[in-house]
């Protein structure tokens, strides 16, 4: 008996030798090997290291796709990284100060972005990458993305989507280039085909993910970086749990948070020199304001209730100033108009008087209070509300027209 136990005993420290050798060798076949870069990659590494703050482990140099890999799914390409150099320099050479290493699209070329997706991308993932460009088509922004056939695809020059070979030792599931230091948005969305298997609603969050990339939106919980902070959001030291840019992937996304909403709108308006118009509800009372941090949801008991359109920060021609009224004090409830009564009005923006391109008509409705004392309250909003009776016409707004994403030419009304 004994001798059988001591074969026993020797037979479980021969497997457990052999299963921590094992893992021993997993540890060793995931770790990155070290590396030797030239001498201009490893310049270009520590400007990004620098200008992003970001710890030199979370930038990787791939030599094959000639591409920085930031924190895991945010891509620099080689061509990007000189630039970025280039124009930090001549920005020091001027003494002009450069506020971060962040870069964002321009508005005017956020608004014409074109993806072409390639052929051996899954019906799944082209179905995710669809959905996420309607939330993003639709936030009221001006990005519009549409996508190309093979006939007007430009190789170098269109965006793609394209797929990598399958790597079952990374964690990332898709990556996406940042902008350009000219305001250019990033060129290409790459896919680990590994993670094709990944949950439907998984692909949505992870495709509207890298879009924001694309568009200049770093990671809302990469607390030591030097990304600029968008104002009027969380930090990243207190969090935004629900924000589309969060790093970690999830599954059960439906659409953007009231955050992120305030962070595509202020680095995409929908022209350079507007602000976005926000409304807020509280039972039947609104709150309006051009300024995201003067009320956040939840303050004083009001939520987020959409927008009213955009407004001129400065006046332009065929525009009068928009004033803003206390209405019922006791509630912070307001009252706009483009006539003034007080000295305690305050102008929000500048708005226009007569129908200009795409602009928008801004309603005003009459509201009341079914309760003593039965005040008025009054609903601005661009969209048609038939069950309730209209007022007047406020102005006219700078505002999105709402694409088919998968039919550019046609406008849907």
């Amino acid at each position: 008996m004994r001798k059988m136990n001591r074969i026993v005993m020797m037979m479980m420290i021969f497997c457990l030798t052999q299963f921590f050798i094992q893992c021993s060798n997993d540890d060793k076949r995931i770790e990155e090997p070290t590396v030797e870069y030239s001498e201009e990659i490893t310049t270009l590494r520590n400007f990004l290291v620098e200008s992003l703050g970001i710890d030199v482990k979370e930038i990787k140099y791939d030599l094959e796709r000639e591409t920085f890999i930031v924190s895991g799914d945010m891509l620099i390409s080689l061509e990007n990284a000189r630039g970025r150099y280039n124009h930090m320099n001549s920005k020091i050479t001027s003494k002009t100060n450069q506020q971060s290493g962040q870069y964002f699209v321009k508005p005017e070329l956020a608004s014409s972005y074109k993806l072409y997706i390639e052929p051996d991308v899954p019906q799944e993932w082209r179905t995710a990458l669809y959905q996420a460009i309607d939330k993003w088509n639709n936030v009221n922004s001006s990005v519009f993305i549409s996508v190309v056939d093979a006939a007007n695809y430009t190789p170098y020059v269109t965006p793609k989507v394209k797929m990598l070979k399958a790597d079952s030792n990374s964690s990332t599931i898709a990556s996406a280039e940042l902008p350009y230091y000219d305001g250019r948005p990033g060129k290409i969305i790459s896919i680990n085909s590994y993670y094709n298997s990944a949950d439907p609603s998984k692909k949505f969050f992870t495709m509207a993910h890298e879009l924001g990339h694309i568009f200049g939106l770093g990671h809302t919980d990469q607390i030591e970086s030097h990304y600029y902070h968008i104002p009027c959001t969380p930090t990243p030291i207190s969090g935004d749990e629900n924000s589309v840019m969060k790093a970690a992937a999830r599954t059960g996304w439906s659409n953007f948070n009231y955050y992120d909403i305030v962070a595509i709108s202020t680095i995409c308006p929908i022209e350079t020199g507007t602000k976005k118009l926000y409304r807020y509800k509280k039972n039947q009372y609104y709150y309006y304001s051009t300024n995201p941090c003067e009320i956040t949801p939840g303050k004083d008991g009001y939520v987020f209730d959409g927008d009213a359109g955009y407004l001129y920060s400065t006046q332009v021609p065929e525009t009068v100033p928009l004033y803003r009224s206390v209405n019922i004090p006791s509630v912070k409830d307001h009252k706009l108009s483009t006539t003034t009564s007080s000295v305690d009005d305050l102008v929000l923006g500048y708005i226009y008087t007569t129908q200009q391109p795409r602009t928008t008509k801004v309603f005003r409705y009459n509201l009341s209070d079914k309760n003593f004392p039965f005040n008025k309250y009054y609903l601005y909003t661009k969209i048609v509300d038939k069950e309730n009776p209209l007022n007047f016409s406020l102005g006219y707004v700078p505002n999105n027209i709402v694409y088919d994403y998968t039919k550019p030419d046609i406008i849907l009304k």
